[in-house]
């Protein structure tokens, strides 16, 4: 880079002159700002030797310390005194011509050897000599291309000049097209990270239906070049998508030229919560923040999960062994091994939200141990003003103890069993075994007793399914039913809901009825099966409820219109199952495989139960029976297991590694594959906002009507074909019977416009 003198504007490259930087003494830099008539400093300002006396160089031409430049061109109508001066001052030697050089009429220098050189046109010149040398090509003009060499020098000017532009074209181009790429393939980038195996399919889903302002907030931090809040959308989608796979996290940070966060911000995000076993203090916090805007109902659920009895060290615990919340050391040699994870959550009746709220690593709990945790989480939800009326879990005999040591009673006969009262308020609380799992157990009591007999003494068979099956791979048809081998040899599937839901299905005793009819001997007696089939599926229906609208009868939400209906077929549903019986005539109900039929029975009449009082006590105008089922914890415990690489059998560490990433996140989802798939799409709850340290306080949610289709866009949208064929040629005296033919001459009339329609 040329240096320029700041006083006298000589170039470097036009003299032959030393050029002497500013001192970095703070004091002396002043004095030589004061001296050069300069305000401002800046490193790049340099003196020429011209504007020092002889006295100031040392021997190897260093300034002295106590140099100051001269500003000769500031003092022009003092030069002649300035000029006395000097002579004035030598008066005392002898001075010979070659010690004395006038440089100009504005200045004299005294040089001993050839120290001073002129820096000004010559005194004896008219005309100052003006050389400049463009740097742009702004700068030129035709005197510049005067003579050959002049002309040579500036074209080669001009040249580089046009090839540095033509660069920098081409790079914005570049860089315009890889933004313009990034805004539009957004989801190429996601089914990239797919085809690399970074994420599932579960996850691309998520990851989809986030991205879009994600994306524009992470271009626009791109853009502007400059550190930024992060936004909300932004660090759900970079929580959600490390959560998922930190391979794809480290991707797409590194794509996105690293605006995404840090993974260590991401993990002091997680510090404001404490995943030690126990109940978790900020899930309490969050409910109590939420129930102070509004009225909160909440459905207590509970359910046990296996994990690997597996020790691990972190570096300051031992984790792997049985922990209930007392955060105490175990030193035992002796010490047992936790099996299972006990787990409560929170489920909103009245909202769209679910919050696990507790969990103990236990090796087995006993009924009267169970009851001290429930009746300790229901102290604990009292204190947060949250209303809690129902509690649910599935069949095992653990559960029934737990809920006797609180005082139910389990009296099929009895109007006011099943049901407790809460030991904090006095309110109740209605049991719910999870229909999920009675309907397992009912196919699983079908299916290993073969026959069954109703109240008029008439056979039910699981062969005739086993014949409707074998009937249609016969046929290479299906009757509208889903039966597969899955659903005949079930016992390697017991877990598994839809294949129970799908053997005990509407579908299925219609089928058997329609083969019947087909006259097929095999199909003779099938009656008492598809009545059996037909019961169930509605039972399970209404216990099953996940919108207000539907075209199946039993699909609706409770609510006052539809409130007799269930009533009625509640009664006859529970006459129906009081009435069967084994083979051995002993009743079902009273057998050792009743657990099924007496779930099914106690949850549909504590359903109307419950309605009835928060309807009366809390105005609800209806209520969804999906909220009192057990799908919800089932699907977090897929999140569990997917955190692990879908690892069925996570183990102490790895649990609570992936509750304490779960209590943050609110887009995750569990697995696609597992034994039950939440087609409500229930939103988890976060006991944090998505960045900051801090309790939700403003996330509050609305008490919408969830549904699993939008049944008013649908309308919207054939509402224009509805007019189309209620007014076009719109007789009044056309008949119903008629309006099948009058419909196709109207599409005839249109596909053949020269043919006679009136003669088909």
């Amino acid at each position: 880079m040329p240096r320029k003198c700041v006083i006298c504007n000589v170039y470097d490259r036009n003299s032959d002159q030393s050029f002497y930087s500013f001192p970095k003494d703070e004091g002396r830099k002043k004095l030589w700002l004061k001296a050069c008539g300069i305000g401002l400093y800046l490193p790049s300002y340099r003196v020429c030797e011209a504007h020092f006396s002889n006295e100031d160089f040392l021997p190897n031409g260093y300034l002295t310390s106590i140099a100051i430049p001269v500003n000769i061109k500031s003092k022009q109508p003092e030069l002649l005194e300035s000029a006395n001066t000097v002579f004035e001052s030598t008066s005392q030697e002898t001075l010979s011509p070659e010690k004395i050089t006038i440089v100009s009429t504005n200045s004299i220098c005294i040089t001993p050897k050839k120290r001073c050189s002129s820096v000004l046109p010559d005194v004896s010149s008219s005309q100052k000599r003006k050389r400049f040398n463009p740097d742009t090509i702004g700068d030129l003009s035709p005197s510049h291309f005067n003579t050959p060499r002049k002309a040579k020098k500036n074209l080669e000017m001009v040249k580089y000049k046009f090839s540095q532009k033509q660069t920098q074209n081409v790079n914005l181009k570049k860089q315009v097209k890889r933004l313009q790429t990034k805004l539009k393939t957004y989801d190429d980038l996601i089914l990239q990270l797919k085809s690399k195996n970074f994420i599932s399919e579960n996850a691309s889903v998520h990851l989809k239906s986030i991205g879009s302002e994600s994306l524009r907030s992470l271009i626009e931090r791109n853009m502007k070049g400059q550190k930024l809040p992060y936004s909300s959308e932004l660090r759900k989608f970079a929580i959600t998508l490390q959560f998922y796979s930190t391979k794809a996290y480290q991707y797409v940070r590194k794509s996105f030229n690293n605006v995404l966060p840090h993974p260590r911000s991401i993990s002091r995000w997680y510090k404001v919560v404490n995943g030690d076993p126990g109940f978790t203090d900020e899930a309490f916090k969050c409910i109590e923040n939420k129930a102070k805007n509004e009225t909160v109902i909440c459905n207590i659920v509970l359910d046990e999960m296996s994990i690997r009895e597996q020790t691990d060290w972190d570096g300051t615990k031992m984790h792997g062994f049985v922990d209930m919340g007392t955060n105490v050391e175990t030193e035992d040699d002796n010490a047992v091994h936790a099996k299972n994870a006990f787990v409560f959550m929170a489920v909103g009746i009245n909202g769209h939200w679910k919050m696990p709220i507790g969990y103990f690593l236990v090796a087995g709990l006993n009924g009267s141990e169970r009851s001290n945790l429930l009746e300790q989480c229901l102290n604990l939800m009292s204190e947060t003003g949250a209303k809690v009326h129902s509690v649910t879990f599935d069949g095992a005999y653990t559960n029934a103890t737990m809920c006797s040591k609180l005082g139910a009673s389990f009296d099929i006969n009895d109007d006011s069993s099943f049901c407790i009262q809460n030991p904090f308020n006095n309110e109740p609380i209605f049991i719910f075994y999870d229909a999920c799992h009675m309907l397992k157990l009912v196919r699983n009591t079908l299916g290993d007793m073969k026959y069954m007999y109703n109240q008029n003494g008439l056979e039910i068979s699981s062969d005739h399914i086993k014949a409707l099956h074998f009937k249609e791979k016969e046929e290479g048809l299906r009757a509208a039913t889903k039966l597969s081998n899955k659903h005949i040899y079930y016992h390697n599937e017991k877990m598994n809901v839809k294949l129970a839901a799908q053997v005990l299905s509407n579908s299925v005793g219609s089928a058997l009825k329609f083969c019947k009819s087909l006259g097929d001997p095999n199909f003779k007696n099938v009656d008492p099966t598809a009545e059996f089939c037909f019961m169930i599926n509605n039972a399970f229906d209404i216990l099953n409820c996940r919108t207000m609208y539907s075209k199946n009868p039993f699909c609706l939400a409770l609510d006052s219109k539809v409130y007799q209906k269930y009533a009625d077929f509640i009664v006859k549903f529970k006459e129906y199952i009081l009435g069967l019986k084994l083979a051995n005539g002993k009743r079902v109900v009273d057998s050792g495989r009743k657990t099924g039929f007496i779930g099914l029975i106690s949850a549909l009449s504590n359903l109307l139960k419950l309605y009835t009082y928060l309807s009366t006590t809390y105005s609800l105008s209806y209520m969804l029976s999906y909220k009192l089922s057990q799908d919800h914890i089932e699907t977090f415990f897929s999140s569990i297991r997917q955190r692990g690489g879908f690892n069925n059998n996570p183990s102490c560490k790895q649990f609570k590694s992936a509750y304490k990433k779960l209590l943050v996140h609110n887009e995750i989802s569990g697995s696609q594959y597992g034994n039950c798939i939440s087609i409500l799409d229930t939103t988890q709850m976060s006991v944090v906002k998505i960045g900051p340290d801090s309790i939700i306080s403003d996330d509050s949610e609305q008490n919408i009507n969830i549904t699993d289709h939008d049944y008013f866009r649908a309308i919207h949208r054939i509402t224009p074909f509805l007019d189309e064929v209620t007014n076009r040629n719109y007789q009044p005296d056309l008949k119903v019977l008629d309006l099948k033919d009058k419909l196709i001459l109207d599409f005839l009339s249109v596909r053949f416009p020269s043919a006679d329609c009136n003669r088909v």
